[in-house]
């Protein structure tokens, strides 16, 4: 589920994951030289980083609905009349991270990214 690894992985990782999509993009298009190489640029859809974005966008976004079973891994709501008097106004608090790696996990990165 790409929602859920894609804030862990650094540059280069997403680097050679876009090189390969676009190796397996010039092969399906059938490129053989450079001189077809301006045919690419017409093909080539959304990078994958920005489609893993939309799809980490969607997953929070249905986590947030209370009849979805991973509801329970949010922390608890705050409540309105807090909201109003805070500076941020997150529905949900974000936890402290006190590793990059739980920063960039699934939730702390969504939590702190889409509300």
């Amino acid at each position: 589920m790409a929602p859920v690894w894609h804030t862990s992985l650094n540059a280069a990782q997403s680097d050679k994951i876009e090189s390969i999509q676009r190796r397996a993009l010039r092969i399906i298009a059938g490129v053989k030289s450079s001189k077809d190489m301006d045919i690419i640029p017409k093909l080539e859809p959304p990078s994958l980083h920005e489609r893993r974005e939309e799809q980490t966008l969607r997953v929070f976004t249905r986590t947030t609905h209370s009849v979805n079973c991973l509801q329970h891994l949010l922390p608890p709501e705050r409540d309105s009349f807090i909201l109003d008097k805070l500076h941020d106004h997150k529905q949900y608090p974000v936890p402290y991270a006190g590793t990059a790696r739980f920063q960039d996990s699934f939730l702390v990165y969504a939590l702190r990214t889409y509300q």
